[in-house]
């Protein structure tokens, strides 16, 4: 008994979450600077006062208390001046994830191939504050330009937005002008 009561609280407390990933997402087209992303209706674009941070697009609040919001961003850095590749540049944005966030830990680290242009996939795990987050991360290499495109969440509401982030991070193209 005492473990169905702690469960039924535990789905009750998901429940926003869930609303999230069960709800039909409406998508829409982004373009910037030469990329181009699908994005959810409801999420916000927010102008960004990093030159380096080219979009930064945020899920809407899920209750008042909701005090981290899943996000997207796209940050990219000219590397011109650097003699790396894919395996070191990863490992460079690791070490600034330490410097940024408490007792993250790299999860995953994969290589990519793909028609277009091969990239790395990053997992983290670390505290932005006192809140666990997930980050899956995507980088590319391209013409002397570091792409970097992050979905984060927090890490007890990540398998909520799992399918909404996935389709972000894969929809993703250098657009044709």
């Amino acid at each position: 008994m005492r473990s169905f009561v702690c469960i039924s609280i535990a789905l009750f407390l998901s429940l926003p979450s869930f609303a999230q990933m069960n709800a039909k997402v409406e998508w829409k087209d982004f373009k910037k600077d030469g990329y181009f992303l699908e994005i959810p209706q409801t999420w916000n674009v927010q102008p960004s006062n990093s030159e380096s941070t080219l979009v930064k697009i945020f899920a809407p609040r899920e209750t008042q208390n909701d005090t981290y919001l899943e996000n997207l961003t796209l940050v990219v850095h000219d590397i011109n001046d650097l003699a790396v590749d894919l395996d070191m540049y990863s490992e460079m944005l690791f070490q600034e994830y330490n410097k940024r966030l408490k007792s993250v830990s790299l999860v995953q680290n994969k290589r990519i191939q793909s028609d277009e242009l091969d990239y790395q996939y990053l997992r983290y795990i670390g505290k932005d504050g006192s809140t666990q987050i997930l980050l899956d991360q995507y980088v590319w290499l391209n013409q002397g330009e570091a792409l970097i495109l992050t979905f984060s969440s927090e890490a007890s509401k990540h398998y909520a937005y799992k399918f909404i982030g996935q389709k972000m991070l894969d929809s993703f193209e250098f657009a044709v002008e």
